[in-house]
């Protein structure tokens, strides 16, 4: 699919994202997102984090993602604060340790079958190592790798493959990024790994029913 085509037919589904309110829209309806349904749920673990906490390194995330994709579509970083260079370094060698090639990057999407949406970190294709021609779907972390990240990552999987049916995706990267380091944990496609997009979905469906039957905020 070229990308005007997916432009047409994002447009022609009434589908948006809102960066500022980080909400998505369907038909112009508001539909929800992942990461709404995982910490909805208690499924992130950080249920009981200090609040104020949980968004200053929500925050400060975001950042480094905006950083990341800032720079693989080639704009000025001049005006990037100090503190995100290491974690763009640590990007960068962990992109020249795989040879990932980009093909997509900050990449909002819907699933029309399911009603719900999400913003992939990047997608691009592993050209070193092990996993040398596979196609792989990323999320970066710049805090401590979750098990509901797998879960994140799966349902990411199901919006892209449901517009990219050519476009396979064989490994999931959950990418863990720090000042001096970088964590990359590579969850290959099989029987084993489908578990995440089992659990994902039934928890989509808790999440509708709780929705429609407010016993959610």
């Amino acid at each position: 699919m070229t990308e005007r085509r997916l432009d047409e037919e994002f447009e022609k589904a009434g589908f948006y994202f809102d960066s500022e309110t980080h909400k998505y829209f369907l038909d112009g309806k508001e539909v929800c997102h992942v990461t709404q349904i995982l910490s909805d749920l208690g499924l992130t673990g950080l249920e009981n984090v200090n609040r104020i906490v949980l968004e200053t390194k929500a925050k400060f995330g975001t950042e480094v993602h905006n950083a990341i994709a800032m720079y693989e579509r080639g704009q000025n970083l001049e005006f990037i604060v100090p503190e995100i260079f290491p974690y763009l370094n640590q990007y960068q060698k962990f992109k020249d340790e795989f040879g990932i090639e980009t093909e997509e990057v900050e990449f909002s999407s819907y699933s029309n079958g399911w009603r719900y949406a999400g913003t992939i970190d990047q997608v691009g294709t592993i050209t070193k190592g092990k996993y040398k021609g596979k196609r792989a779907l990323m999320d970066y972390k710049t805090g401590a790798i979750l098990p509901s990240a797998q879960l994140q990552t799966a349902a990411y999987q199901i919006l892209w493959e449901e517009h990219f049916k050519n476009r396979r995706v064989n490994v999931r990267i959950i990418l863990q990024l720090s000042p001096e380091s970088f964590k990359a944990e590579f969850l290959v496609n099989n029987h084993e790994n489908n578990l995440d997009r089992r659990i994902f979905l039934s928890a989509l469906v808790i999440w509708k029913w709780k929705k429609e039957n407010k016993l959610l905020q």
